[in-house]
């Protein structure tokens, strides 16, 4: 019973830890701890989900405070970004405690094999470090496809990182690394507004929760202190979302 508990333990903080560098980095790392909570803890939907939350928490205010040490968050012009995701993300959160999140499978799948495309086309729009956000006119879906992108966050969670790095990146001409840190920020702030509805609704399960978040906060940290220092961080991070997206569509359409 003893290495039971052990073992529990250690895939928490161990798949913790990845999960808040994935997601630090690129993206989909709750693919990691809700895959704990619904297969190795048994956790219904809903309670994982929610559970899920505490973990985002703490590793974007850990990685955010790495991120501020070596002085790389936004200083200005990200705002309009993250409200517009807040507000999503409260319709979602709202969707979440009274829909199945199994509802939304197909349009997860369908999303992802998008995403690899668009991620092998012309992959040198994505390792840049030549930022242009400031001289480019954003389209007028920018911020629509942001809002809807808040609503599918506060729902699920899963997938948004990459889904929203992909409209930055491609339409706000952001490098990756900025997007990361604006994802951050409006994943932090909405998150704490979500975990707040999901803990009223009693679907939090704390221990885990708390277990996990050590982890991720250890995780992000790392990943956040690599992506402030090294000059090859938009390279290594394309390259993770690529091996992530692939990962997720054999797994989805193949185990």
């Amino acid at each position: 019973m003893l290495d039971s508990v052990w073992f529990i333990l250690t895939v928490c903080l161990v798949g913790g830890f990845f999960a808040g560098a994935i997601n630090t980095l690129a993206g989909n790392g709750s693919a990691i701890t809700l895959g704990i909570m619904t297969d190795l803890l048994a956790f219904p939907p809903q309670l994982a989900n929610g559970t899920n939350r505490v973990g985002l928490l703490a590793q974007g205010i850990s990685s955010g405070f790495a991120f501020k040490k070596y002085d790389k968050l936004p200083k200005s012009g990200f705002w309009p970004i993250v409200i517009t995701m807040l507000v999503g993300a409260i319709i979602g959160v709202i969707l979440a405690v009274v829909v199945s999140t199994e509802k939304f499978v197909a349009v997860y799948r369908g999303m992802m094999v998008v995403m690899l495309l668009i991620l092998l086309i012309k992959p040198e729009r994505w390792v840049t470090s030549e930022t242009h956000h400031s001289e480019v006119k954003k389209p007028i879906y920018f911020y629509p496809i942001l809002f809807v992108l808040g609503i599918y966050g506060g729902f699920l969670q899963m997938g948004m990182g990459l889904f929203f790095m992909a409209v930055l990146v491609l339409l706000g001409k952001y490098t990756i690394m900025e997007t990361n840190i604006i994802k951050l920020v409006a994943v932090t702030l909405y998150t704490a507004l979500v975990l707040a509805i999901f803990a009223y609704q009693g679907l939090v399960d704390w221990k885990y929760g708390i277990i996990i978040s050590v982890g991720q906060a250890i995780g992000g940290w790392v990943a956040a202190r690599y992506g402030s220092k090294s000059e090859k961080a938009n390279q290594t991070a394309y390259y993770l979302l690529v091996t992530i997206v692939i990962l997720v569509l054999i797994n989805q359409f193949f185990l």
